[in-house]
């Protein structure tokens, strides 16, 4: 009994058939079973004998192996041959091989591989750049250019001493020289002030012994005690207030440049070298534009 029963189930229905559709059968088929009923209809289990040997204990003597086999494949031969059937014709067979070039080919008189031999033997040999591998298996590198080749032994400037020692090694003896200089001036004050305070002291003619130092210092600085002075003209002037500040404008570039913290020696020394320099143009073009300058000739 339904659980849902309704009054149109009571109607007649219509009864569904369903078609049932075409099978494919190939177009052979009917050939195919011709062809295995015509084969195998007096032998259906063990089919036909391999070879015609009569009578069957044949199969059974020794020392008939080989012969044996060599009939059976002497028949299997003979039945494939029979059973297959080409309908086109046996093609052709190769031709034989020929010398190449032919001897009666026209060459010029050249003979080329003569000719390039020499060639290859008169070529410069090329020595293959030295290389090298990171891992077994990895990929290989130039040597020359990977920084492990000693390549600086070629430099021209090899064994040389660079240029910016060569430079602070001269700053070093003039700075060194100033120094003995300034001493040197030290002293003679303190031992000018000395003898002053004893000319004084002893009441003794102070101003002959003064202008003997002062001659004496003149001799020592300049090597005589009579010098020439000249006034810069108005174009020299010029021109070297712009030769100062092109220089201190470089100077200034420079330091600019320098790293905020200077930490190693190189870079402080450049930086109190650079502050210097700028201190003593920015001096020297205050002076040129401020004050009359006169040169010795």
């Amino acid at each position: 009994m339904e659980l849902n029963e309704t009054i149109t189930n009571l109607l007649p229905r219509r009864q569904v058939i369903f078609k049932k559709e075409k099978r494919h059968v190939s177009l052979h088929h009917d050939q195919v079973r011709a062809e295995q009923k015509a084969t195998r209809a007096s032998h259906a289990t063990m089919g036909h004998a391999i070879t015609p040997l009569d009578p069957p204990t044949k199969f059974l003597r020794s020392r008939t192996r080989a012969e044996i086999e060599r009939f059976v494949r002497e028949n299997n031969r003979a039945k494939a041959a029979d059973v297959q059937h080409h309908g086109c014709q046996k093609r052709p067979g190769l031709p034989r091989p020929v010398n190449y070039p032919p001897s009666d080919r026209h060459r010029s008189g050249v003979d080329w591989v003569s000719s390039n031999v020499e060639r290859v033997k008169e070529a410069p040999v090329q020595v293959p750049s030295p290389r090298y591998v990171d891992v077994p298996t990895g990929d290989t590198h130039n040597l020359v250019t990977s920084g492990l080749y000693p390549s600086y032994v070629f430099k021209k400037n090899f064994g040389r001493v660079p240029a910016y020692l060569r430079r602070r090694q001269a700053e070093l003896q003039l700075e060194k020289a100033l120094e003995e200089r300034g001493k040197e001036d030290q002293e003679e004050e303190e031992e000018g002030e000395e003898e002053e305070e004893e000319e004084e002291r002893r009441g003794g003619r102070r101003g002959d012994q003064m202008l003997s130092r002062r001659s004496k210092r003149g001799k020592e600085g300049i090597g005589s005690s009579e010098v020439d002075y000249a006034l810069l003209t108005e174009e020299e002037r010029v021109e070297l207030l712009k030769g100062l500040r092109e220089n201190l404008k470089e100077a200034q570039r420079q330091l600019q440049s320098l790293p905020v913290v200077c930490e190693t020696n190189a870079t402080k020394h450049k930086r109190d070298f650079l502050e210097h320099n700028v201190s003593d143009l920015g001096r020297y073009i205050f002076l040129l534009e401020n004050h009359k300058v006169a040169i010795r000739d």
